[in-house]
Parts: C-alpha cells; structure tokens; sequence
C-alpha cells in the first residue's frame, strides 16, 4: 500500500505539471488589440473632430469655385465720352450752365446702375465683442457682382473684407443677407473673389444682382469722365465722379498692370471701383496706393487674375517690382534684355532666395524673359510652393555675369 500510495503521489506531482494556468501570452496579445484597437478609436475620434472639418471644407471650396469659374468679356472696344460731349454740345450752344445740369443728371443715372451690382461683404462673427471692434479686418467692404454662370454669382471685392477661417455675408442692396463662399484671395493686389449660390434668392424671393458691364482700361484717355464707387473717405456706399488726369504703371509685384490715374479725393488704403461715364467697369483702386487722389488698377490687366482667382486658383508669388528693358535702352547702356529688377519686396520668395535691385531677369525655369508680360505669363502657370530656377544678370567689376537662384513660391501672404 505504501508502495503504491508513494508512486499514486508521484504522478499526481506529474499531472499537477502538466495541468496548464490560463495563457498569458493570449491575454497579453488580448491587451495588445484592445490598446490597438483604442488607440485606432482616438486616432478617428481626433481625425472626425480636427481634420474632417477642414478636408470637406477644402473639397466644398474646390466644388464651389469649379461652379464660380468665369470668363470676362472684352469690354468696351471704344473710349467713352459721352458725358463729356454733353458738356461740349451745350457749350457750342452757349447754354453751358444747361450742359452741366444734363451732365449731373446722365451721372447720377449711371451711378442707379452701378448700385444695382454693388453689394456688401462681411464675415459673421463668433462674438459681439467682435462686431463692434475696430478691428481693419472686421469692416465691411463693397463688393462688385463681375460674373455669373448657372448657379452662381461672382463677386469682386477687397481682401480686408473677408476672413478665410470664418463665414462670409454678402449683404444685397435691400438689407438681404446671403451666404457666401470664400474662393481666392490674391495679397500683392489686394482683391478677394466671393460666390454666392443664385438659388438662395429665389427660394428667398430677393432680386437678383446685375452683373456688371465690363469696360476698357485701354480706351481710357486723359480728359474723360469717370466715376469712384466704394469706400471712400473713410465712408462706404460713396460715390464721386471726376476726370481721368493721366495714367501710369503700377506698384503691384510681379505682374504689369496700369495704373488710372484720377483727380477723386481719396485716402490712402480707400478701396473702390472706376467706371467711365456709361457705368462699365474699367479698374479697381489698389490698397497700395499712397495718393491722395482716387487711382485704379486698370481692368485690362487684371481679367485674367479674377479669372484664374475665380476657380479657386492662389497667384504664385515671388516680390519683383520689373521694368523693361526695351532694345533701344539694352543697345544705349549696353546690358542685357530682360526685365530690370527695380525693387524686391521684403521678405518676399524673391528676397529670401537673394535676388537683388539691379538684378536683370533673363530666363525662367530655363524659359527667355524678353518682357515683363513674359514674366508674368510664366509665373501664371506655377503653383503655390513650387521651387522655380531664375536666371539673372547680375553687373560685375567689369561686365554682367550670370547667377541661377532656387525660388520657392509663395501666395504673397505674410507670415
């Protein structure tokens, strides 16, 4: 019996060995997936709170502005005059007095049809300490309804108007409050594209704007009639009239636009928009300006920004201030053609990539640069943070020697 009670313990300790505990290691793999599985949870919850918001917010903007794309006219082919010859037909008649009148009446009735394309742009703020701040980024702006297609309207207006992260108002000349789409902006110009849906006025039973009638900078001559319409003088909803006094070329980096020049009293930063005397837009004031007189941006050179700004498109940006160097100035100074690099904007693509004053740009991602339209033509077709190889002339102790610089794009905006 001993015998047998000895090896009965003796395989008891053997199957006591034998006889396995829960597995461990499946209940760490167990942790393992559900610390994985929280994990991946977070990383949704986070991404549904933060990210989401914003790639439907970038995917509804691409959407909207492929339903804002718009194709501007020529405008007007031949200059405008016809204010002016009001004036001239009453004074041969002698009854100049009479002439004026007339002259009053025909611009007052240019600008009732000015007004039924103008419109107002604001942001809806997130509190009422905001709508009363006085805050340059809080004013509301006039805006220009410049375009149409099927389902929505396309308004011009200024960049101080509106705020990228927050929603936008457009404010219809009857106190009608809509909800508008943010497109482009472009910082060099100052200028800013809305869209608005054109269902939301007839499902609210408002009028609908009229597009405006675009005009010719190019027809534009020193003497003509025109008209200063926005916020001018500190006051929006204004409007004025004088005569073109000349023209030039502006300030705005880049790109050659001309510069209308008018004898309208205006402050530094106004913004509005120039008409001639039939009520077609022929320019749009650049917040650069440092006069004191209204001056516009003509709007020849400019359709092609507002319509690449109208697919939701950004402008490159590199900070050049060019002239041209034109045959006969490159054969009486003996230097190179292409365009002079007058001035470079601080802190600008250009600046930091070490473009200087009195630099010569030759070439363009390997491309000649004749002209300064040239340029511009080339710095259309980039994109916003493209690398893009400049070839300059830089003047040397004896001669003009060439430089390649590595410039990174950007849309213009200050950091």
């Amino acid at each position: 019996m001993k015998t047998n009670d000895s090896a009965s313990n003796k395989y008891n300790l053997y199957t006591e060995q034998i006889i396995n505990d829960p597995d461990e290691r499946k209940i760490k793999k167990r942790r393992k997936r559900i610390a994985i599985l929280i994990i991946i949870g977070i990383a949704i919850a986070l991404f549904c709170v933060f990210a989401l918001p914003k790639i439907i917010w970038h995917a509804n903007r691409k959407i909207n502005a492929g339903y804002s794309e718009i194709t501007l006219n020529n405008g007007d082919v031949s200059p405008d005059e016809e204010i002016n010859m009001l004036v001239e037909s009453g004074a041969a008649e002698g009854d100049a007095l009479q002439a004026y009148r007339e002259a009053l009446d025909a611009m007052q009735e240019r600008v009732s049809d000015i007004k039924r394309s103008v419109v107002t742009i604001t942001v809806k703020n997130n509190s009422i300490t905001e709508v009363f701040s006085s805050d340059p980024k809080q004013l509301s702006m006039p805006g220009l309804v410049i375009g149409k297609t099927k389902t929505r309207l396309v308004i011009l207006t200024c960049s101080d108007a509106i705020d990228e992260e927050k929603p936008l108002i457009v404010i219809t000349g009857g106190g009608n409050r809509m909800q508008g789409t943010y497109l482009s902006e472009n910082e060099a110009t100052g200028l800013a594209l809305v869209s608005v849906k054109i269902s939301d006025f007839a499902q609210n039973d408002i009028s609908l704007p009229e597009v405006i009638t675009i005009g010719s900078s190019g027809g534009v001559s020193q003497g003509s009639g025109v008209i200063a319409y926005g916020h001018l003088k500190d006051r929006g909803d204004t409007a004025d009239f004088g005569m073109v006094s000349g023209s030039g070329e502006s300030n705005v980096p880049d790109f050659n636009y001309s510069l209308i020049n008018t004898g309208i009293s205006a402050d530094k930063g106004d913004f509005g928009f120039l008409f001639n005397s039939r009520g077609s837009l022929i320019g749009v004031s650049s917040l650069e300006d440092t006069y004191d007189t209204f001056n516009a941006l003509g709007i020849d050179g400019l359709k092609q920004l507002i319509e690449t700004m109208s697919n939701g498109r950004q402008v490159p940006y590199m900070g050049i201030i060019g002239k041209e160097i034109t045959e006969e100035l490159a054969k009486e100074y003996n230097i190179p053609k292409g365009v002079y690099v007058n001035s470079v904007s601080m802190d600008s693509p250009a600046f930091k990539s070490g473009i200087q004053a009195g630099d010569i740009i030759t070439a363009f991602q390997s491309k000649e640069i004749i002209t300064l339209d040239n340029f511009s033509d080339y710095l259309y077709n980039c994109t916003i943070g493209q690398t893009v190889k400049v070839e300059i002339r830089r003047r040397g102790s004896n001669d003009y020697r060439t430089i390649n610089f590595n410039v990174t794009l950007t849309d213009g905006r200050k950091e």
